[in-house]
Parts: structure tokens; sequence; C-alpha cells
């Protein structure tokens, strides 16, 4: 099972079996809790991808935890057991890969916790409680105050990609037993942690999306982002992308015109 569960978090979550060449920095989760160690991410990692402000670091930074917030629905919904995902067995590490900065997630070990016979909804309820209000809510919120933002801010960068996994899942499921576990899991994630467990008002998870359409397969609908990822503060001249929601409609669709002049083309 493990190694199996482990496959799909190398090729989906970014997880990996050691430690990538060419590293930028490397932290335990328990450092990134640490003032001193979240500044030190904010300032090299900001070097690395140009940013023009720690807010945009942060927004980044922000975003690869989607991974582990995937990573953790696949293992509760798919396998009904989990790797530890502690801040003592969890190790954070940024490398280059290509013109990118990428991150590796390690564990020190790969232990699993099953679900208890009888009792699982109250074991998925309490894994992800105490996975995102003891276990992430202390790092987004150093990682906030050290790039001097609202931990909301940090907190709204792997929304969508967390969206995303969850439909994968869906499209995945083996069959209509798991394909529901996955729905009442990821609604477990939404409407059964509360804003407090973020030391927020309200879930910042649970959100309403707006779509658009692919420009070059209109019968697919690409999410709006529920947030902006800054990109275009970064001095790669990536500009916004397509699915921004800071796009006015004329904006988008003179992206969707370059897009569909470049598809003709290749």
């Amino acid at each position: 099972m493990s190694a199996e569960m482990f496959e799909h978090l190398e090729k989906h979550c970014f997880f990996r079996t050691e430690p990538q060449p060419g590293e930028l920095f490397r932290f335990t989760w328990e450092e990134l809790s640490v003032p001193e160690k979240a500044a030190e991410l904010i300032a090299v990692y900001g070097s690395a991808i140009k940013a023009k402000g720690p807010d945009v670091t942060a927004a980044y930074f922000g975003s690869w935890l989607g991974g582990l917030c995937g990573a953790l629905q696949y293992m509760i919904s798919f396998h009904q057991a989990v790797f530890r995902l502690t801040p003592d067995n969890l190790t954070i590490q940024a490398y280059p890969r290509g013109h990118h900065i990428a991150f590796a997630f390690l564990l020190a070990d790969r232990e699993t916790t099953e679900v208890p016979s009888g009792c699982r909804e109250e074991w998925r309820d309490a894994l992800l409680r105490d996975f995102y209000g003891n276990r992430l809510r202390p790092t987004v919120e150093a990682v906030a105050a050290a790039a001097g933002v609202d931990p909301g801010h940090v907190w709204n960068a792997p929304v969508t990609r967390i969206h995303y996994a969850y439909d994968h899942l869906l499209e995945t499921a083996g069959d209509e037993e798991q394909r529901r576990r996955v729905e009442e899991d990821f609604r477990a994630l939404l409407q059964g942690l509360q804003g407090e467990d973020f030391g927020r008002k309200r879930n910042p998870l649970d959100v309403k999306f707006r779509y658009v359409e692919n420009p070059v397969a209109p019968e697919e609908k690409w999410r709006i982002k529920a947030s902006c990822c800054l990109a275009y503060r970064t001095d790669s001249g990536h500009g916004y992308c397509y699915t921004c929601p800071r796009l006015t409609a004329a904006q988008r669709d003179e992206k969707k015109q370059a897009m569909l002049a470049a598809a003709a083309t290749s």
C-alpha cells in the first residue's frame, strides 16, 4: 500500500524519495513556524523567483502547499491510510527545475496510520482538523508575518490547486464507492472544517468558482483562479495568466486570441 501511495504523491503532489540536486534551500516543516526561518525562506526564495515584493514570495510558497493538501485527500479517500504528514517528519526543499524553482516534500519515514475499524468519519475529521489547524496554520501564519501580509493571502494561494486535485481524484476513482468517499471527504474538508481551524472568519478553501472556456477546446471549462498568483510581479516576463481573476473581459479575450494564434502555428 505505502509504495502505491508514494508513487501517486511523487507524480502529482511533489513528493520525492531523496533530496534533489542544485538545492536552493531545505527546511524542516517545524523550522518554518519559527519567525527567523520563515524570514530566511522569504528572502532566499524571493530572490530565486525574482519576486518584486515579499507578498509575491508568500503567494508562491502558499501555492506549493496545495501539494500537501492534495496528498492528504488522496490518501484518506483512496487508501484510508496516511503517511505521517507532521512537522517532525517532513522536510521542504526548493531546487531548480528547468527555468523554474520547484519544491520537493521529503518524508523522514513512511510509517502509515490506517482508519480504525468502525470510526472512519471521526478518524478523517480529526486528521483534517489536526493537519490544518495544528500543523499547517502555524507555518502559514509565520510565513505571512515574515512577508508582512495577512495569513489569508497565503491560505488563498493553494485553493485552486486543491480543487483541481479533487477533480483528478473523482476522474481516477476506481468505482462508485471510491468516488463517493472522494466526494464525502472533500465535503468534510470544505464544510466540516470551520474558519477557526484556519484562524480565519470562514473556511478559506470553500470557494465558489467562476469558469472560462479553454480557448483551444471550448467544451472544456477552466476555473478562474481563486486568487492571483502574482506571477506578473516577478521579473520572469510571465505576465497575467489567462485564468487570472484580475483580468477584464477585454484582457482575457486578448489572451484568448493570442493562444488561438499560437495553437494555429504549432
